[in-house]
């Protein structure tokens, strides 16, 4: 509601003395000349302005609530100017810290509007009512360096790592049924313009609109709060709504209880408090003469209550989450892992629709490998099923499941055996023999495959874990890559070149081994098995891996020293001859393939200058494929 002020206002000043006196000379002459009288504020204040007047206040936090509940017979029009210890008000109420700019604001703005007054156990609330400490790290704004500040604030946030233990709490709200839940923190404040968190969330949100907001946080793991805190200041475009917060629930009405199973502290507009009760609610308003960025309407559709409490833990995992630090990254509840199991179980078992998947995709990853065809050959990946009972594998190795570690064995075995029949009948019925670009990179595996097939058991066991993001298990099966060197290696065995089977069943076995080891620890972290179950397990695995890393090494620091032949010939200069395009052919002997740019013809002596000057640099014999290019100006 507006109330428009008369042509001749007469505005009352009520300060404090010491604040008054520290002001700058150009202040202290607008106030003298723009307040009718002045009054100082004591403990005992008791004041004779005139009923329904202009009153400002040059006061601190605490002062101002206590004048507020002294004169609330008076129904006088109240203003705030900035001080030294009313930061709460500046912030609840967006107050400039300038008082020039507070006092021209006054004396242009027409308007007043009836605030409603926030109440918690019978206490004024100007800016917002905190429990936790997360909160305070994202309410705080940027008073440096950008990059600085988010530093500082980030430190802030991993220091309350250890701190952040989600209580559990009996939520009443409008004189609905109570429900508990479990919170880490909970932010309670009347509208959308007085912190950053609530600015993003709280849009068209009102102080006069007779509700309040309580924001509960309940995340799941410490991770999900570091995402949200880097999102909310780099991107706060894309960070708006209460659905880009997955752990949040939110509450608008005029009335909430809060009931903790012990005492717990809260803090009010920097005041620190302890309860086991809370009582928040609007209890009545004052006319506020407000600041140019409040001011607003009250718009019916913003009037409405809202009760969001789906993203709040309930049932089992509510009470796994009470008492108990943050995990790093998010634990499956007890719903979550029996759902999971049920569907790991199932993958691990042995079906006809799996095996003839197995075997089509590898007998179309073998007309990829004799075509030379990646795209076929990627085809053939995503076709694979052999990614479901691996992960499930994982699963029975962290949890030392019996039954799911031999189903899962038995369907992998079963897959890659009928796929290797299929694969070498192919083979021999093909009238090819030649070892091409496709079949020659997965016969000398090394670490990087490795590397691969672990990054890949991470995907793999987080997308079977997150229903949501399922779907990326096409490119989780694309990047590990386990039917090609399967049909690589049944090629090898269908030609008789143990050579070409012995490398890629090195590789397949490396993704086999790599991916399983990954997804176990990746479900350890997700906390779908206790350490003292997994530890067995997870130690087979990591010697597996171990005893497979020496191939592997050796075939990486080939690798290291085929490089390190390629830069040293590359684009070297002989006269006016230029080498580009090296490529290892043969390791021992040492023998490689060159091109070789020149602006003229090269005779018998420029070939064996280009020779000697490469076998100099390189400090050994080398033989050479040589092509000739003439450039040509």
């Amino acid at each position: 509601m507006y109330f428009y002020l008369m042509d001749e206002k007469r505005f009352y000043l009520v300060y404090d003395l010491e604040e008054l006196n520290q002001v700058s000379s150009v202040d202290e002459k607008n106030i003298n000349d723009f307040f009718y009288q002045k009054y100082q504020f004591e403990s005992d204040f008791k004041t004779s302005i005139p009923e329904e007047s202009f009153v400002i206040l040059l006061l601190s936090d605490k002062e101002n609530k206590e004048f507020i509940e002294k004169t609330k017979d008076k129904k006088f029009k109240i203003g705030f100017l900035p001080h030294q210890q009313n930061f709460e008000t500046r912030n609840g109420f967006q107050i400039s810290e300038s008082i020039t700019n507070c006092l021209e604001e006054f004396k242009e703005n027409d308007k007043v509007i009836n605030s409603d007054l926030l109440y918690c156990n019978e206490k004024v609330v100007f800016n917002y009512l905190i429990i936790g400490s997360l909160v305070t790290t994202f309410t705080k704004k940027r008073t440096q360096n950008r990059f600085v500040s988010f530093i500082k604030q980030l430190w802030g946030l991993l220091k309350n790592y250890n701190k952040t233990k989600p209580k559990k709490v009996e939520i009443t709200a409008d004189k609905k049924d109570s429900f508990s839940t479990a919170v880490a923190e909970v932010l309670i404040t009347q509208h959308g313009k007085n912190s950053v968190i609530s600015r993003l969330i709280l849009e068209n949100s009102y102080l006069n609109d007779g509700l309040f907001h309580a924001l509960l946080f309940a995340p799941r793991s410490f991770s999900e709060v570091i995402f949200s805190f880097i999102k909310s200041k780099f991107s706060l475009r894309q960070f708006k709504g209460i659905k880009a917060f997955h752990f949040l629930g939110h509450l608008k009405t005029d009335q909430l209880k809060l009931k903790f199973e012990q005492s717990t502290k809260y803090s009010i507009d920097g005041e620190v408090l302890e309860t086991e009760n809370l009582l928040i609610e609007i209890q009545e308003s004052f006319q506020l003469i407000p600041s140019k960025s409040l001011l607003f309407t009250k718009e019916e559709k913003n009037n409405k209550k809202t009760f969001r409490t789906e993203n709040l833990p309930k049932g089992e995992a509510m009470t796994e989450m009470i008492g108990k630090r943050l995990p790093l990254i998010k634990h499956a509840s007890t719903e979550e892992y029996k759902e999971l199991f049920t569907t790991l179980r199932d993958n691990a078992k042995t079906k006809s629709s799996y095996l003839i998947l197995m075997i089509l995709s590898t007998l179309l990853a073998t007309f990829g490998l004799f075509a030379d065809s990646t795209p076929v050959i990627i085809g053939a990946m995503i076709l694979a099923p052999l990614i479901s009972p691996v992960i499930s594998l994982s699963m029975g190795v962290l949890r030392q499941e019996k039954k799911i570690v031999q189903d899962s064995l038995v369907t992998i075995g079963s897959g890659i055996l009928f796929s290797y029949i299929a694969a070498i009948i192919l083979t021999l019925i093909t009238p090819l023999y030649a070892i091409n670009s496709e079949i020659s990179s997965r016969l000398e595996p090394n670490l990087l495959d490795l590397g691969i097939a672990v990054i890949s058991g991470i995907a793999g066991a987080y997308a079977h874990a997150n229903t949501a993001i399922a779907k990326t298990l096409a490119g989780v099966a694309i990047a590990v890559a386990l039917v090609p060197p399967l049909a690589v290696s049944a090629i090898g065995l269908g030609w008789g070149e143990w050579k070409v089977f012995l490398g890629a069943f090195l590789l397949l076995i490396t993704n086999l081994t790599g991916m399983v080891l990954a997804g176990s620890f990746t479900f350890l972290l997700m906390g779908y098995s206790p350490f003292k179950i997994a530890k067995k397990g997870l130690f087979i695995s990591l010697l597996i891996v171990l005893s497979i890393s020496v191939p592997l090494g050796y075939g990486f620091f080939q690798v290291v020293k085929e490089n390190k032949i390629v830069n040293s010939v590359n684009r070297m200069e002989v006269k006016d001859m230029r080498i580009k395009q090296v490529e290892v052919i043969n390791k021992n002997p040492l023998k490689l393939a060159i091109q070789v740019v020149a602006k003229h013809e090269p005779g018998d002596e420029d070939i064996t200058l280009i020779k000697k000057q490469i076998e100099s640099k390189l400090g050994r014999e080398v033989q050479f494929e040589m092509t000739f290019s003439l450039e040509v100006k």
